[in-house]
């Protein structure tokens, strides 16, 4: 399924990059039989109903003709929201020092879960990311999470 998300990436990011939108990312979500294709977009003004709707129509022509899906879907364009899920280490940047929920592939320090505060960003050999969560403890514990062991990481909304 990634190598067809990155197929279909490299057909639709074009498109959605000349509308003047930014692209967040793009996966799959629900069942076989009632599977949707989430495009996330982004802008700096904010995304409308009207920018997921011409978005929509743009992608809805360029899905018509690509023979990548050969299945039934539903395309779903939205904002990637308040608790935006991050599909790639670049755009972790803006959002150093904010709260993450994060899920491993592979267990980090016997764990796959995490809460707390992205401190630090290293990509000097591989993208590397730091957590340090408290989690009710007194002493603040760091963890150091290899980008390509995120199974997913979430902002966490501050209101």
């Amino acid at each position: 399924m990634k190598s067809q998300i990155t197929g279909l990436e490299q057909a639709l990011r074009p498109t959605v990059e000349a509308m003047g939108y930014q692209w967040w990312g793009m996966e799959w979500v629900g069942q076989v039989a009632s599977r949707t294709l989430r495009l996330l977009i982004d802008h700096v003004d904010g995304i409308s109903v009207e920018d997921c709707t011409a978005v929509s129509r743009q992608i809805s022509a360029l899905l018509d003709v690509q023979d990548d899906i050969s299945d039934r879907y539903h395309l779903e364009v939205s904002s990637p929201g308040m608790d935006r899920k991050f599909f790639s280490f670049e755009q972790l940047s803006p959002y150093v020092g904010r709260m993450m929920v994060l899920k491993t592939r592979q267990p980090v320090q016997g764990r796959s879960r995490f809460k707390g505060r992205l401190m630090v960003l290293d990509a000097i050999s591989k993208p590397v990311l730091t957590l340090c969560t408290d989690e009710g403890q007194t002493i603040e514990q760091i963890h150091r999470v290899e980008f390509a062991n995120v199974d997913s990481l979430r902002l966490i909304p501050v209101f």
